[in-house]
């Protein structure tokens, strides 16, 4: 009878904690994490190019959007993309700081696997998986068309660049003066480094310099700087007989659209941010549906003649984003109130199922107590003797002794695993996980991507496993395996370079030497050089 009523009460508690086990499963996971460096979020253009990729993302619950901001700085850029990749992220959006510098992290980045999509400014490369982005060129170009018009075909021009050496400031210098080329008394007579920011332009732009050069019109790389140009003008007291020219013709309070409304700039050239565009594109690419790898937003010129319309449309886009955030707060609101009485109530039932364990514990610990003892007199019997064989042979023994052997990286059975200080289930994985890479390691198609569809994981997932048990990323272990074979290759047989390259799996040959120097601190052509010395002595 007692047996019956302990097993009851066992049943129940078991039941109890399984159906506890399951509140909150209904809740949203995470199954995609886009990582978006952002050059800088220090000015309006691109706080609206984020504002917008929330909007869009507000879609997919099932994906997370984690965002670095550079700050300007090229060094922080490439530190920060280093610090998303290694977090495991499935997709990276960048917005190069400058395009020379942060080249070569992309194209890592993009080597490894993890798609890649730049946005705004374009790198020295066409390693990538998807851009974003208006033509500056062009942009450049209408701005310099409306500027001769402006003028009459005649006249003074100061530029403004953004930041040299970005490839935005210097597509719209090279579009702007294309515009020119066809008019002889246009003139650029000077130009001024602003590095996109209305401070710097109210620094190095003086009131003297603008009437010493008797400038006719002012066109700034964006509308920033052209409201900083404004400011020193209105200070000279020749705002009214300047025209200035910006881009960006951003909605909302105190930028482009309202400056031409206002009558502070003469016209603005739109350029839009692409943050809808680019969720757009990584949702396509993540749920592998068709995209287009060059997206090219357009542009139109906003003066006096259509200002209004455009300024009563941006107004309601801006009244309908404002009612979305609203609805977003309350939405994320509730569910936060939602997941706290979830929590309470696993709370309550965690402890019931608890007590229900408990009581089931104190039967069966009342009715095998005796044997409980009997059982620890023996296990401490045991061990001193242990003790004393330590103490008269002097040595210790062997159980002890096969603690301090090292871990296997795969167990071969049960007790294996145990050594390894892994579970079965975590053998059986990495054994599944390193079959997957040795059967495709010479592929170079094959990466991280290929590797979570064969083994059926998310990147996150596969991610996360890894780094648990062997402590390093997939794509470390994956280049490793391979550099591995590269060196095997280059000692027994006789392949070039790049042949071995491409038996070892990777994509091109200069990537291979790299890795390889990175790794062994010389180049595959010296290591196999230094084979050969090694053979002929």
């Amino acid at each position: 009878m007692e047996k019956v009523t302990v097993l009851r009460v066992v049943v129940l508690a078991v039941l109890w904690l399984g159906l506890l086990s399951g509140c909150g499963s209904s809740e949203e996971r995470t199954e995609f994490v886009i990582g978006f460096s952002q050059c800088t979020s220090g000015d309006n253009w691109r706080q609206l190019m984020q504002d917008e990729m929330h909007m869009e993302l507000a879609k997919y619950p099932e994906i997370d959007l984690l965002i670095e901001d550079a700050e300007s700085d090229s060094y922080q850029q490439i530190q920060q993309i280093k610090d998303l990749v290694a977090r495991g992220i499935d997709l990276l959006i960048v917005s190069p700081n400058e395009a020379a510098p942060i080249t070569p992290i992309i194209e890592e980045v993009y080597y490894d696997n993890i798609p890649v999509i730049i946005i705004d400014r374009r790198i020295n490369s066409r390693l990538y998986t998807a851009y974003i982005g208006a033509d500056n060129e062009e942009v450049g170009r209408v701005a310099g068309a409306y500027a001769a018009n402006l003028l009459g075909g005649n006249g003074r021009i100061l530029e403004i660049w953004g930041l040299r050496g970005s490839s935005p400031a210097i597509s719209r210098h090279d579009g702007f003066r294309q515009s020119l080329e066809g008019f002889s008394e246009l003139t650029v007579v000077g130009e001024v480094d602003g590095r996109w920011e209305k401070d710097v332009v109210e620094e190095v732009l003086t009131e003297d310099y603008l009437l010493e050069q008797d400038i006719d019109l002012i066109f700034a790389h964006n509308d920033r700087m052209a409201l900083g140009a404004f400011l020193v003008a209105k200070e000279a007291g020749i705002d009214d007989e300047l025209h200035i020219i910006g881009i960006d013709g951003l909605p909302g309070p105190n930028r482009g659209v309202q400056f031409v409304q206002d009558g502070i700039l003469d016209a603005t050239a739109l350029y839009p941010t692409g943050g809808v565009e680019a969720i757009r594109t990584a949702v396509n690419i993540l749920y592998d549906q068709e995209f287009s790898k060059e997206n090219i937003l357009s542009t139109i010129i906003i003066d006096s003649q259509n200002v209004d319309v455009i300024k009563s449309y941006s107004d309601r886009i801006t009244a309908l984003m404002n009612s979305y955030d609203e609805q977003l707060t309350t939405i994320r609101e509730d569910r936060r109130k939602h997941q706290y009485e979830q929590f309470m109530y696993a709370s309550l039932s965690a402890l019931l199922g608890l007590l229900l364990l408990g009581i089931s514990l104190l039967l069966f610990s009342s009715r095998d107590r005796n044997q409980t003892f009997r059982s620890r007199i023996a296990s401490m019997e045991k061990q001193i003797s242990s003790l004393a064989t330590i103490g008269v042979a002097g040595k210790v023994p062997a159980e002890l002794e096969a603690d301090t052997e090292a871990p296997q990286p795969v167990a071969e059975d049960a007790d294996a695993a145990t050594e390894a200080g892994r579970t079965e289930k975590e053998e059986a994985f990495l054994r599944s996980f390193m079959d997957a890479i040795e059967i495709n390691l010479t592929n170079p198609e094959f990466g991280v991507k290929e590797l979570c569809a064969e083994l059926g994981m998310s990147r996150v997932q596969l991610y996360r496993r890894v780094k648990g048990i062997l402590g390093k990323k997939v794509s470390d272990y994956l280049q490793q395996r391979r550099l591995q074979l590269s060196k095997e290759l280059l000692r027994e047989k006789e392949y070039s370079i790049s042949e071995t390259a491409f038996q070892a799996g990777f994509s091109s040959p200069s990537y291979f030497s790299t890795a390889f120097k990175g790794r062994y601190g010389i180049t595959p052509s010296e290591f196999k050089q230094q084979m050969l010395n090694k053979n002929n002595d």
